[in-house]
């Protein structure tokens, strides 16, 4: 028995020792190999914050962008944070807003009191806010599961999320924190983002026989400010040379240059060549297009193309009135965002998102496709209609539209001499309530098309009680009412809009301009308050306007009467009509003509369209 006990192999106290020290150690380097400063759990939180930071960083960069080319309706919000709640911060955000204060402050003191007393002291004032410190707010923000908050510290250039975020064995708020501890180094900023900021005497030069202001690039980064020159052939402008802002100062602004046996130009403006430049700062790249300043008919429309330039000591000649953006002011012109910001996150549907364009019931042989060019920002080359065999196909192989980068789909109609475009507006749904620009496009059930919910969307106008896949709405302002309106002019439909936040805009027919609003709750008799005051006058081509505020929104909106339009050519030459289809004298419309899409099989006295472009998806 005891033989056979000593020849049995077992384990020793010492082996059972080595062996758990040994399974101890592979255990560690297995949760290092995890968790290290290099592990793969600790790089994959590394990218997802590296990520979320960086969009945060764009829209940032765009903000500031946008602030030094003078954009009022800014990107994103940046609003002031109240002391009670800067109170309330984590302390490891404490820490990282002061160590990167580079303030003159005995930093190695680890206690939280010194940190809590450091902050309240250099950090927070005594004006109800923190003056350098900003909320960044964007509707893009607000829609992400969570509801982060972020801050952005202007004197540091540097942005916060003010959650913590484990990293490893770290606990971060910010991209710069980040690269400190795993990388090591200083906290300071990167100084290569205090960029040299342009100056010039900005001049009123004549190119050809039109005189306006050059490009004022004052303010704008020097190192990041490139113009862009032009290749212009019959007409058309078919490519392009960027020149860094010094390279032109060094050579004496100029207009025209020649490159690889190529002339290029910068702008002319009497061959509608408008002067363009392109920004980039870190992944953020905007273009923007260079209005001098002018003047334009004082006519009813403003949508005249009869301009004139002018200097800043000039003033509108008769019959011309100076430009809003203007007025009260000596700006020698003003930048125009030429495409929509770059950071801004779209669904990435199966196909389209929308519907494609209808052109079923027009005449292919008179409409043409207007082909877009994006770095021009022109439509280049169009198509007939009747060459197109797969319209589907078409639109993936030609850049017709693409509506998440506010792209519309044009085409161009010409019958019997007359030339008119029409802009297709696909199914789409508004924010209810606030009757805003926020739109999902939806399908004919009117289900979201990007497989999201309707929720506090409601279904435009246009499409309720029908099954339209889409409208073509006219580019252009009517150019005939073939009707002489008199009393029986249609009143607006106010029904469903809220009355406290809904404004009528009254129009000065000697300005051209709103000059007086009133609340529609004021109003008892609306037809009486119609007569009585200019909302509209069909006759001249004074269309109804509202303003409607909502939660610091505002929004405009123009009626469009139930009208009939030429039958055949789709032109601009209208009537309007009763919900029976009948002239407002009664009579039945000329045989020329037919209703317009939009009041087909329905008995609408009109829609609500907005005014301005949509302002986000």
């Amino acid at each position: 028995m005891k033989e056979n006990l000593k020849n049995k192999k077992g384990i020793t106290l010492i082996a059972l020792v080595i062996t758990i020290v040994v399974l101890l150690i592979l255990a560690s380097v297995s949760i290092a190999m995890l968790t290290g400063d290099n592990g793969i759990i600790t790089k994959a939180q590394e990218a997802a914050f590296r990520t979320e930071m960086a969009q945060i960083r764009e829209m940032v960069d765009m903000h500031l962008l946008e602030k030094e080319m003078n954009v009022t309706e800014t990107s994103i919000k940046m609003n002031e944070v109240p002391i009670e709640e800067a109170k309330k911060w984590e302390l490891t955000l404490k820490k990282e807003i002061i160590y990167w204060g580079n303030y003159d402050i005995e930093i190695n003191k680890p206690t939280d009191y010194y940190i809590e007393e450091m902050f309240d002291k250099i950090v927070l004032n005594e004006s109800g806010d923190i003056g350098y410190i900003y909320y960044i707010e964007s509707n893009d923000l607000d829609s992400k599961k969570g509801k982060e908050k972020y801050i952005y510290n202007s004197e540091t250039d540097i942005v916060y999320k003010l959650k913590k975020t484990g990293i490893g064995r770290h606990t971060v708020h910010s991209v710069e924190e980040l690269d400190f501890l795993i990388n090591g180094g200083v906290r300071s900023k990167d100084e290569n983002k205090n960029y040299t900021k342009i100056s010039y005497d900005v001049e009123f030069k004549k190119v050809g026989n039109i005189s306006c202001y050059e490009p004022d690039l004052n303010g704008l980064g020097q190192e990041v400010t490139n113009l862009i020159f032009y290749k212009s052939e019959n007409g058309s402008l078919t490519s392009e040379y960027s020149m860094p802002f010094e390279t032109w100062i060094n050579k004496g602004k100029p207009n025209k240059i020649v490159e690889n046996n190529n002339e290029y130009i910068l702008y002319d403006y009497e061959n509608q060549i408008w002067a363009n430049i392109r920004i980039k700062s870190g992944s953020v790249e905007t273009n923007w297009t260079w209005i001098p300043r002018y003047s334009f008919t004082n006519g009813i429309s403003n949508t005249t193309n009869e301009v004139k330039f002018l200097q800043t000591t000039d003033s509108p000649e008769t019959n011309y009135q100076l430009a809003p953006a203007f007025e009260g002011n000596e700006k020698k012109g003003i930048w125009i965002s030429k495409y929509e910001p770059t950071y801004k996150v779209q669904t990435d549907p199966t196909y389209y998102s929308y519907y494609i364009p209808d052109l079923s019931n027009l005449n292919k042989e008179n409409t043409y496709i207007e082909i877009y060019n994006k770095e021009t920002g022109k439509f280049e080359r169009e198509v007939k209609a009747s060459e197109v065999e797969n319209l589907a196909v078409f639109s993936q192989n030609n850049l017709w539209f693409d509506y998440d980068n506010k792209i519309w789909a044009n085409i161009k109609i010409v019958e019997n001499g007359v030339e008119t475009w029409w802009v297709w507006i696909p199914r789409y749904a508004h924010s209810s309530g606030s009757n805003n620009t926020e739109v999902k496009f939806i399908d004919i059930n009117n289900k979201p098309l990007d497989g999201s919910e309707l929720a506090a969307y409601e279904v435009a106008g246009a499409f309720e009680g029908n099954k339209k896949k889409g409208i073509w709405i006219s580019k252009y302002e009517p150019s005939t009412i073939s009707q002489n309106l008199t009393e029986n002019a249609p009143i607006p439909n106010l029904d469903g809009f809220d009355r406290e936040k809904t404004f009528i805009e009254i129009y000065n027919q000697k300005t051209g301009k709103f000059e007086k609003e009133v609340q529609l709750s004021t109003i008892k008799d609306l037809e009486k308050f119609a007569k009585e005051n200019l909302w509209f006058d069909y006759k001249n081509k004074i269309w109804a306007n509202i303003k409607v505020v909502e939660n610091g929104v505002e929004t405009w909106w123009v009626w469009i009467p139930r009208y009939a339009h030429n039958n055949g050519s789709n032109t601009t030459d209208i009537l309007l009509v009763t919900t029976d289809n009948k002239t407002l004298n009664g009579e039945d419309i000329p045989v020329s003509y037919s209703i317009a899409d939009p009041f087909i099989g329905n008995d609408k006295k009109g829609m609500w369209v907005s005014k301005y472009e949509p302002t986000e998806k």
